[in-house]
């Protein structure tokens, strides 16, 4: 390079703003990936209010049709974690199963859950306090691990990276987090536990 160009590059700098500069060398970096791109958001308008309910769901590990999720219905301050895969359809509405949870290097623990008769299970923080607060205490503390749900004869496998980070995205959505005491309040209150969205 001859010492002209060299001079010419040197004006060129001083002249030049420093932010300039700057933008170019963001606009010649690769872009920052997700922080987790196993869950993601979801929202669905509540039939019975003018509120969205939100979610946040994650596909089983070669079962892209299978989900698991956290779901809340702001209308209602409801949390609930929802299984659903199109075998669970043959289940009959507002029946009792048995949720068997695993974690690695651990003996899976049984819970009591209710089909809604669509292909979906629900663990629901009002009717299945204490499996809810446990399950959502140890999906924080696994993040980066995976978990086994099994109902019966079907098994799946969900990866938890992510979860516990992207668990304040859902409860900014939703306006409201998950508590045990909450919902105990609100189970006080007569009524059947409100329907869930319906399967996309």
């Amino acid at each position: 390079m001859t010492k002209p160009v060299i001079r010419i590059i040197v004006a060129m700098m001083a002249i030049v703003p420093a932010d300039v500069f700057h933008c170019w060398a963001q606009d010649s970096a690769p872009p920052v990936p997700p922080a987790s791109a196993i869950w993601r958001m979801e929202s669905a308008p509540d039939q019975d209010s003018q509120q969205e309910n939100f979610s946040l769901v994650t596909s089983a590990v070669g079962n892209t049709g299978a989900t698991f999720s956290l779901w809340c219905r702001p209308s209602l301050s409801l949390y609930s974690f929802v299984i659903r895969d199109s075998r669970l359809a043959q289940l009959p509405p507002d029946a009792e199963v048995t949720v068997a949870v695993q974690f690695p290097n651990q003996e899976p623990v049984r819970w009591q859950a209710s089909s809604r008769g669509d292909g979906s299970v629900v663990i629901q923080e009002r009717t299945h306090q204490t499996a809810f607060a446990l399950i959502l205490t140890s999906l924080k503390q696994h993040d980066g691990a995976s978990v086994e749900l099994s109902i019966g004869d079907d098994r799946w496998v969900f990866r938890l990276d992510g979860f516990s980070g992207s668990l304040p995205a859902l409860i900014e959505r939703c306006e409201f987090e998950p508590d045990a005491a909450r919902a105990r309040a609100r189970g006080n209150q007569p009524g059947r536990p409100p329907p869930l969205p319906r399967a996309r």
